[in-house]
């Protein structure tokens, strides 16, 4: 019997519940953008599909807050390419292929993006694939109360993975709680915030290391899509940012601590 899910989602069913990233290929790069459903009136929204259709997704104006700089990396020319929409719902995740991303002003002055695509209904989607970003690096991660040292090998917005240390019982399904650091300026530790997850999978590597493989709650994904586009940004440019940001801001001007990040790391 097939066990193929068929839940459909349309792209007109986006609505500001939905945690949305852009993917595209920049040369031989993948990146991730999060964006946010725009903020629209009823008249804006019926002018929008009006004049558009109902295959198109208003986001908030992404290359304004991310500064002139990284126009030419972003929606502009020819510089980006394979662009695809992935928006994390509340019946799964689902993907929209070679996406169009226009910059439009409506009659009230009010200037957002839109994303169009030919494909009414979304592709479901693996969480798992999620744009991994490698570390290697030494955290604390929580497990039974209790904390530990083991290096991180890569984290995406939906999942991650660390070698477990020797002697430490662990197995699929158990709940951790990753506290994701970086180093700071002064050589020392800053934290980003913690995350919560639990085990999915263990394996061996080339190595003889176990590789504990888990999954992130996706109430951390919108923070984690931004954090990773900036890490991706400043691997991209060379340039490390005086700023991060830390799981401590919600609401309306995580945006703002964003292009200020993003600025600093192509300038």
């Amino acid at each position: 019997m097939s066990t193929k899910d068929t839940t459909k989602f349309l792209i007109s069913d986006i609505n500001s519940l939905a945690s949305l990233t852009i993917t595209a290929m920049l040369g031989k790069k993948k990146i991730e953008l999060p964006a946010e459903y725009a903020s629209l009136s009823e008249a804006e929204h019926k002018e929008l599909f009006d004049k558009y259709g109902t295959r198109v997704v208003p986001i908030e104006n992404i290359l304004t807050h991310l500064q002139e700089k990284i126009v030419e990396v972003s929606f502009k020319g020819n510089h980006l390419s394979d662009t695809e929409l992935l928006a994390v719902t509340s019946v799964g995740v689902f993907r929209w292929k070679n996406v169009k991303i226009f910059k439009v002003t409506l009659t009230t002055g009010k200037v957002i993006h839109i994303i169009f695509s030919a494909r009414e209904d979304g592709e479901k989607f693996n969480r798992r694939r999620g744009v991994r970003l490698n570390l290697d690096k030494q955290m604390d991660i929580e497990l039974n109360g209790e904390r530990f040292k083991a290096v991180v090998r890569d984290i995406s917005y939906c999942g991650m993975s660390f070698v477990k240390p020797e002697g430490l019982e662990i197995e699929p399904g158990m709940p951790i709680v990753l506290h994701l650091s970086e180093l700071a300026d002064d050589e020392d530790d800053r934290v980003v915030g913690a995350f919560e997850g639990k085990v999915l999978n263990k394996r061996i590597i080339s190595s003889g290391a176990e590789v504990c493989g888990c999954v992130i709650s996706a109430e951390h994904a919108a923070f984690l899509q931004r954090y990773i586009a900036i890490k991706q940004m400043e691997r991209a440019s060379g340039k490390r940012s005086e700023k991060t940001l830390t799981k401590v801001k919600t609401g309306e001007y995580w945006q703002n601590d964003l292009a200020e990040v993003l600025n600093e790391s192509i300038t």
